[in-house]
């Protein structure tokens, strides 16, 4: 037996950190097992019954999780007034619609963030490059989850939208050399902004 007290007092001191370590790494375990992995085998079922969705049911699956990421974790429970389920609704409507994967991110789920008065709203969409169908008529880029650059035609011009509360602002990201754009007085990164 231990005759100093100190002595004592550290190994009961090194003994509750054992223990405490020890119960933390079995909640963890108890965790993963019991939350993550089934999160994880939900997960992996999904992707798989999502890889043989075609057309508008796969838009819908698309659209549906974007939204739900939306009504969880949107800062504003009141969705900044605006009416909500009914631009859900018509959106979803449009995104059944929706042809390919180009106009399903840009004209319904980036429409769609731009009706949100916030910055941080944004989708990036899983191919920058629009279907041959509509690629001699307009080319999209996506830089970032916030903004979707675009030029129509063949102007050589790239514009950037960026929400910012009720305004949109237009900017410039890049001017093709050679191209009627760059025979104007325009230049990478002037900025324009509209209500």
């Amino acid at each position: 037996m231990m005759k100093h007290p100190i002595l004592r007092w550290l190994l009961r001191v090194l003994l509750a950190i054992v223990a405490l370590v020890f119960f933390v790494f079995l909640g963890l375990l108890i965790y993963f097992f019991a939350v993550v992995e089934p999160r994880n085998q939900e997960a992996a079922r999904q992707a798989e019954i999502f890889q043989h969705l075609k057309g508008p049911a796969r838009n819908l699956a698309i659209f549906d999780a974007a939204v739900s990421l939306i009504d969880v974790h949107y800062y504003d429970p009141h969705f900044s007034g605006m009416d909500w389920p009914k631009l859900r609704a018509e959106m979803r409507r449009k995104a059944e619609m929706a042809p390919n994967n180009f106009e399903l991110y840009w004209s319904v789920l980036y429409q769609m963030a731009q009706l949100f008065p916030a910055s941080h709203m944004g989708f990036t969409a899983p191919s920058a490059q629009p279907p041959a169908s509509t690629q001699s008529a307009q080319k999209t880029k996506s830089t970032s989850p916030t903004r979707c650059e675009t030029t129509l035609g063949s102007s050589g011009l790239w514009l950037s939208t960026v929400r910012r509360l009720n305004s949109r602002i237009l900017i410039i990201g890049e001017i093709d050399p050679g191209s009627p754009a760059a025979a104007t007085w325009l230049a990478a990164s002037d900025v324009h902004r509209t209500r």
